[in-house]
C-alpha cells in the first residue's frame, strides 16, 4: 500500500516534470525565436561585459529589447494562465496526466469544484513571474558563450 507522503511525493515530481516539459516547448517555441532576433539586433563582436555600454549608445535598441523582454514574459506567462484557464491543463501537466481544478476556500472542502476561473489562473501563476528570468538566464547565458565564443 502506497503511503499518503510517498504520494504526496510522486505528486510533486510529476508536476515538475510537467513544468520542465512546460519549459522545453516554451524555450522551442517562444523563447528560440526571440532570442535569435536579439542576436540580430546586438553585434556579435560586442562581448557580454560590453553590451550594457553598446545599448546606453543605443537607445533606441534598448528601447527595442525591453519590448521584447515584455513580450517574452507575457507570452510565457500567458500559455501557463490561458491554457490552465481554458483546459485545465498545460501541455506538459496534459502530457502526464495532471488537471487544474478549483476546490473550495476551506480545508473541509478540498474536493474539486471544476474549472478554475480566469482570475483563479492568474494567482495561481504569479509565483512564476520572479522564476523566469532565473530560467531564461540559464538558458540564453550557455547559448551566448557557444555563439560568440568568449565569457
Amino acid at each position: 500500500m502506497i503511503s499518503k507522503h510517498s504520494n504526496a511525493i510522486n505528486v510533486v515530481w510529476k508536476r515538475f516534470g510537467a513544468f520542465l516539459i512546460d519549459l522545453f516547448l516554451l524555450q522551442f517555441f517562444v523563447v528560440q525565436p526571440l532570442a535569435f532576433k536579439i542576436q540580430r539586433l546586438i553585434p556579435a563582436e560586442t562581448s557580454l561585459g560590453d553590451i550594457s555600454l553598446y545599448l546606453q549608445q543605443q537607445p533606441e535598441l534598448s528601447k527595442e529589447l525591453n519590448i521584447l523582454s515584455l513580450l517574452l514574459f507575457g507570452l510565457i506567462f500567458a500559455y501557463f494562465v490561458v491554457l490552465e484557464w481554458s483546459i485545465g491543463q498545460t501541455l506538459g501537466k496534459k502530457i502526464l496526466n495532471i488537471r487544474v481544478v478549483a476546490t473550495g476556500p476551506f480545508l473541509s472542502q478540498q474536493k474539486p469544484l471544476g474549472k478554475i476561473t480566469l482570475l483563479q489562473a492568474i494567482v495561481r501563476n504569479l509565483p512564476l513571474l520572479p522564476v523566469f528570468p532565473l530560467v531564461l538566464f540559464w538558458i540564453v547565458d550557455p547559448l551566448f558563450l557557444i555563439i560568440r565564443k568568449e565569457r
